[in-house]
């Protein structure tokens, strides 16, 4: 009903303005913040994986579990987008330029664990998608910002 309305001024009565806080209370807030702490969750996990496995060095069985580790870790954000495809319809999720972001995001993180597993983590490739990674991250977490 809001979202087709092209009249502005109906947002700055009381009603809608009072509707809009408690669906933001009740709904969306946790959700965001769900989704942010999952982000900030990840990140961490990816520092602590850049750390033990450039900085220090570390054996086979090491690097194979961080990696398992970060391939869990992708569970949630990689099931919540094919979620949301799957709700809004191809042509509507790729309406919005911030999820071009999230599907960037999921493939370089799942092209990260497969080239980790299959050339190692020195290889040239896998170290330009980490890189990547940290642009995107950057990314991400300003888009984040942007909703609190």
């Amino acid at each position: 009903m809001f979202a087709d309305s092209e009249e502005l001024d109906l947002f700055k009565t009381d009603t809608v303005k009072s509707m809009l806080e408690f669906k933001w209370d009740s709904y969306a807030l946790f959700h965001h913040k769900f989704n942010f702490l999952m982000h900030c969750s990840y990140i961490l996990l990816m520092m602590f994986y850049t750390y033990f496995i450039y900085m220090i060095p570390c054996n086979e069985a090491t690097h194979r579990g961080l990696t398992i580790a970060l391939g869990v870790s992708m569970l949630y954000p990689l099931t919540y987008c094919l979620i949301q495809v799957y709700i809004d319809g191809v042509k509507e999720y790729f309406s919005d330029t911030s999820n071009y972001l999230n599907i960037l995001y999921n493939l370089l993180n799942i092209t990260n664990i497969v080239l980790q597993f299959t050339h190692g983590p020195r290889y040239v490739l896998t170290l330009m998608v980490l890189t990547v990674i940290i642009i995107v991250f950057v990314a991400k977490t300003f888009l984040f910002m942007r909703i609190f």
